[in-house]
C-alpha cells in the first residue's frame, strides 16, 4: 500500500542541474518521496529531481523513519520506467549507490573508507551515511520510478541499532547539499546510460568491487527468519547469493549485518 500525500503539490523554484534535468527546490517538505507522488498525481510526467532543504517526515525502506536536518541531503528523482530499467528496476539502486560513492569521493571522503552495503546503503568507515528508496507508481497506464536518497552531509543521527556517519565527520567539512546533488546526478546518469548500453553486468562488477562483506560470514534478517552464511556475491538480477554449507540461496530483499 502506498503512502498517501497529506498536502497538495506545492509550487517551488525550478533550477537545472548540469545534466539538464530540472530540480525543484523546496525549503521544507514532509517527504520528497511523497512530493514525487503529488507531482505524478498532479499530472507531472517529465523526469525531475525534487529537493528539500528540510524534510519533516522522511521514510526509507519498509516505512522506517529517516531523520533529515537542514544541511543534509533529501531528494527524489521521478522518471518514467523504461528501457533496461523496466525489466530490472532494482538496478537503479545499484547505479545510485555507485554514484553516491563517486560523489562522496569528490567531497573528500577517502575511497578506502567507502563501502556499499546490500541492497541500498552506503557506509563511511562502517557507519551508514546514505540510504536509497525505490518506489514504483502506476499513473494513467504508465509506470514511473521514484528514486529517493538521503545523505548525512552535515549531521548524523544517533541510532540505537546501527552506527551512522556523516561527510562532515569524515572530512571536516560538509558540502552544499545542492552542489552534492549535482555531482551525484552526473554520476548517476553515467551509470544509467551504461546500464542501458550494456545491461546490469558492469554495474554488478563495479558494485562488488566496493561492497562490504563479500566472502565473509554475514547475517541476513528477513521478515520471518534470520539467515547466517557466506556472502558469495550477486546474481544477474542483483539478488544476494548466500552460501550456507552446501546450500545456496538467492535473496531479493532483507537487511544485512556484517
Amino acid at each position: 500500500m502506498r503512502k498517501q500525500p497529506q498536502q497538495p503539490c506545492s509550487r517551488a523554484p525550478v533550477k537545472a542541474l548540469s545534466s539538464g534535468l530540472p530540480l525543484q527546490v523546496h525549503d521544507s517538505l514532509d517527504s520528497t518521496s511523497l512530493e514525487a507522488l503529488r507531482y505524478l498525481d498532479g499530472g507531472g510526467r517529465d523526469p525531475v529531481w525534487i529537493f528539500a532543504r528540510l524534510q519533516t517526515a522522511g521514510y526509507g525502506r519498509r516505512g522506517r523513519s529517516w531523520q533529515q536536518q537542514t544541511g543534509n541531503l533529501a531528494a527524489t528523482l521521478v522518471m518514467p520506467l523504461s528501457g533496461n530499467l523496466a525489466s530490472q528496476p532494482a538496478a537503479a539502486g545499484f547505479a545510485l549507490s555507485l554514484a553516491l560513492a563517486a560523489a562522496l569521493e569528490q567531497s573528500g571522503v577517502k575511497p578506502r573508507d567507502i563501502q556499499l552495503k546490500w541492497p541500498n546503503d552506503v557506509l563511511i568507515d562502517g557507519g551508514k551515511v546514505s540510504g536509497i528508496l525505490l518506489e514504483r507508481h502506476m499513473v494513467g497506464g504508465e509506470t514511473f520510478l521514484a528514486v529517493g536518497v538521503g545523505v548525512n552531509l552535515a549531521y548524523k543521527p544517533d541510532l540505537p541499532d546501527y552506527p551512522t556517519a556523516s561527510v562532515n565527520e569524515a572530512t571536516g567539512s560538509a558540502p552544499d547539499p545542492e552542489a552534492f546533488l549535482d555531482s551525484l546526478d552526473e554520476a548517476f546518469q553515467h551509470w544509467l546510460a551504461l546500464l542501458e548500453r550494456q545491461g546490469f553486468a558492469p554495474l554488478r562488477d563495479a558494485w562488488l568491487e566496493r561492497a562490504g562483506g563479500v566472502g565473509r560470514q554475514i547475517t541476513v534478517r528477513l521478515p520471518n527468519e534470520t539467515l547466517h552464511g557466506v556472502f558469495e556475491g550477486l546474481d544477474e538480477t542483483g539478488a544476494l547469493i548466500l552460501r550456507q554449507g552446501e546450500v545456496i540461496s538467492r535473496i531479493n530483499t532483507g537487511d544485512v549485518f556484517f
